[in-house]
């Protein structure tokens, strides 16, 4: 069953979303922005995330498989050095792991993602030969959920929204992958 205009509608959605989180932070290491340091000077890294997630919002809005890699990647991939800095921090391994934070900017580009990723799953054409894309729908729901209940709650029970969200997005990339091949 096609759904038509519903992928502008949440594409629309994620690119008005992701250009929302661009004032808000992104990251922060022990409550203070990271600053990159480069060879022609220091930058905010904030800046250079922000520019990525307005180059993703503005790609989703033409090719939204595109866009949802490029927003995936920019929100996905910090999550993902949150997850991994704070599960070395609990381990102990000192230093830097541990004090690298989510900002409410990071929450909202992965709910940016989210969206765009939707409307990627309901253009016309795209289907699986035996389950509905709305389960994917779902698990893309689902992952966006525990992505930002991970990246928003402290202490050990951050991993349980955190797990059931990754699940969540294997299952979306196997409904992805069966769609594909057809």
């Amino acid at each position: 069953m096609e759904y038509p205009g519903g992928e502008r509608l949440a594409a629309g959605t994620g690119a008005a979303l992701a250009v929302a989180s661009i004032p808000l932070p992104y990251l922060r290491v022990g409550g203070d922005p990271v600053v990159l340091a480069l060879p022609v000077g220091s930058v905010d890294a904030d800046a250079v995330v922000a520019a990525a997630v307005l180059a993703g919002a503005a790609v989703s809005l033409v090719d939204h498989t595109r866009g949802e890699q490029l927003l995936g990647a920019v929100a996905g991939g910090l999550a993902a050095a949150v997850a991994v800095g704070w599960v070395a921090g609990a381990a102990g391994a000192g230093g830097p792991f541990g004090r690298l934070t989510a900002g409410s900017g990071l929450a909202v580009a992965m709910v940016a993602w989210g969206a765009v990723e939707v409307a990627d799953l309901l253009e016309p054409g795209r289907s699986h030969p035996r389950v509905s894309r709305w389960a994917a729908v779902g698990a893309v729901a689902g992952c966006v959920a525990g992505t930002v209940g991970f990246l928003l709650v402290d202490g050990g029970v951050r991993l349980v929204p955190g797990a059931l969200g990754v699940a969540a997005w294997l299952y979306a990339v196997r409904w992805e992958l069966a769609a594909a091949r057809g």
